[in-house]
């Protein structure tokens, strides 16, 4: 699905910059995620002025305080578990799967994270409602956005090979897909489908009228 894709080329994108020396990017949202030609294959992560470097004595871009969007920020950057001093790989991995469920949902909606501090905070203290995600991205997504960091996945690399790894499977499986619906097409013009009761008395109609006819013109 276009959000797998999505969760790899954004994941590759990352852990890319975590091997430069980046601890976390801090605002992944839907403005720091570019698709040129509208292509989720494309997918570049963008804006990294406010990222924490991964340098204890660096702190972040910007300083120590509070960065990102409310509405795709991790429970760390909203100052639970542990804080500013938390924000790390993980963080980013929350971030991700709040923007993979608004892809998910599209139509230009979200979940409901929150708008003020306040409510910021209570959507955070339980996994978020992800009844309008489609189903097979619910298990996957439950793990990214778990409440404590360290219940979610370690690797932004791994979920990114995770992704892959469906992808491909989806791609394995298409033709067997096609194949088997191939086959019932088949099946179904061997077999036509019964004729409704009303066409049915129709065609008894016409050939009756048919057959009248007939004898007259003998």
């Amino acid at each position: 699905s276009e959000v797998r894709e999505l969760l790899h080329r954004v994941g590759q994108g990352l852990a890319a910059a975590y091997d430069q020396g980046i601890k976390a990017h801090r605002d992944i949202s839907p403005a720091n995620i570019l698709l040129p030609d509208g292509r989720v294959e494309l997918a570049k992560v963008i804006d990294f002025g406010i990222a924490k470097s991964a340098d204890p004595a660096g702190g972040t871009l910007i300083g120590t305080d509070f960065a990102g969007k409310f509405s795709f920020v991790s429970p760390e950057q909203a100052g639970l578990f542990g804080g500013q001093d938390e924000v790390n790989e993980r963080s980013d991995i929350y971030s991700l799967g709040l923007l993979l469920a608004a892809a998910a949902i599209g139509f230009g909606k979200r979940l409901d994270m929150g708008s003020e501090p306040a409510s910021v905070i209570r959507a955070r203290q339980a996994v978020p409602d992800l009844g309008r995600v489609p189903a097979e991205l619910r298990p996957l997504l439950t793990r990214m956005l778990q409440p404590h960091p360290q219940d979610r996945p370690g690797s932004m690399r791994a979920l990114a090979a995770e992704a892959e790894g469906g992808l491909q499977g989806r791609m394995t499986d298409e033709p067997s897909r096609r194949a088997a619906q191939g086959g019932k097409r088949r099946s179904r013009g061997r077999h036509p489908r019964p004729v409704d009761g009303r066409r049915y008395r129709n065609h008894r109609r016409s050939q009756h009228s048919g057959r009248s006819r007939d004898r007259r013109t003998q």
